[in-house]
């Protein structure tokens, strides 16, 4: 199971759900509110296979058990699609998402929002905050 995720974390998926914005030129106002909802679904679904898909004019939001919310766009770029799982950004194939459902990676954006997410169980977490206070 995976558990904590770090100031560094949340600080990475909020700059990569701007980023994926950005690139998809959804305007300024709107991502703004959007990117709230992008962070907090990833947060509120710690799982590896979490991800989101923009496919304009949706964010598709996926976790393990198939995609579970829309959010509805007004702006954006219309011949593109990428997914952002909180650590990466990828352009899919469009098409296939689009007619399948299937995510079909076409390559990844060069990383341009910092540190990406270090997952980690609480035990791990609990151990090395005993460490620093023990050392501290």
């Amino acid at each position: 199971m995976l558990g904590f995720i770090g100031v560094q974390g949340i600080q990475s998926i909020v700059s990569g759900a701007r980023q994926l914005l950005k690139v998809a030129e959804v305007e300024l106002t709107e991502a703004a509110q959007v990117t709230e909802k992008i962070a907090n679904f990833l947060l509120e679904n710690p799982s590896r296979s979490t991800f989101v898909v923009y496919s304009y004019p949706f964010i598709h939001c996926h976790t393990k058990n198939g995609k579970s919310s829309d959010f509805r766009l007004n702006s954006g770029l219309e011949d593109i699609a990428m997914r952002f799982t909180g650590k990466k950004i990828s352009y899919i194939n469009r098409v296939k998402y689009l007619k399948h459902g299937r995510v079909v990676v076409l390559g990844t954006r060069e990383s341009d929002f910092g540190v990406e997410v270090e997952w980690s169980n609480n035990n791990n977490n609990n151990n090395n905050n005993n460490n620093n206070n023990n050392n501290g």
